[in-house]
């Protein structure tokens, strides 16, 4: 019963304080630079596409998917 609200209180006092206090993070810009990213991305594309298909159908909106899934069928007899 009064679990829920500690959890939320306690989680709002300790995010900020973990993440501005606690653990702060001052790395302004990443030394190797955004290359080695896209080549990453690049080779994970090339390599797996069916993957990358997965990937944007599982986050496209439903109305999106109505022309890859098969039309319903019926099963009431008449």
């Amino acid at each position: 019963m009064l679990g829920v609200p500690f959890v939320i209180v306690f989680t709002g006092i300790a995010w900020p304080l973990s993440t501005r206090v606690l653990f702060r993070f001052t790395l302004d810009e990443v030394p190797c630079g955004k290359q080695p990213f896209d080549e990453e991305i690049a080779k994970f594309v090339a390599r797996y596409p069916r993957m990358q298909q997965a990937l944007r159908l599982s986050s496209a909106p439903p109305h999106r998917l109505a022309g890859w899934l098969p039309a319903r069928r019926s099963t009431r007899s008449p």
